[in-house]
C-alpha cells in the first residue's frame, strides 16, 4: 500500500474465498458464512428433545423453574456461608491459638471450603 493511500483512505480491499460468492460493491448483498436461514418462522431446538419422558428438555416449565430456584438457593447459601466465615474469623482465632493451632491452620479453614465450592 502506498503512503498516499493510507493518508487519503482511498484503498479498498476485496475479500474472496470459497465460502462467499464473488465480492460485490455498492451495497449489493453477497452470501457469506453465517447468513444461512434454517427455517422460515419456526424454532429449531438445539439439542433436539427426545421422546424420552426423563429428558430434561421435556420437563414442564414449572419444574424447570423449581430446579433453577433450588440450584440458585443452594449456591447462594453455600457461598454466603463460606464467605461469611472470613468476617467471624477474628472471634475464632483466640480459641484456636489456645489449642495450639497457628495462623496457617486457621486460614485453611476458610481457604479449603472456598476452593472446593
Amino acid at each position: 500500500m502506498k503512503d498516499t493511500e493510507k493518508a487519503t483512505g482511498q484503498h479498498v480491499e476485496m475479500v474472496h474465498d470459497e465460502l462467499s460468492e464473488s465480492p460485490k460493491l455498492d451495497g449489493e448483498a453477497s452470501k457469506a458464512m453465517g447468513t444461512v436461514k434454517l427455517t422460515e418462522g419456526s424454532i429449531i431446538y438445539i439439542p433436539t428433545p427426545t421422546a424420552d419422558p426423563q429428558d430434561p428438555l421435556n420437563m414442564p416449565l414449572w419444574q424447570k423453574i423449581v430446579v433453577l430456584v433450588v440450584i440458585s438457593t443452594f449456591s447462594t447459601i453455600g457461598m454466603s456461608l463460606v464467605s461469611g466465615f472470613g468476617g467471624l474469623l477474628t472471634f475464632y482465632i483466640p480459641e484456636y491459638v489456645a489449642v495450639g493451632k497457628d495462623y496457617a491452620d486457621i486460614t485453611a479453614l476458610m481457604t479449603y471450603p472456598t476452593l472446593f465450592m
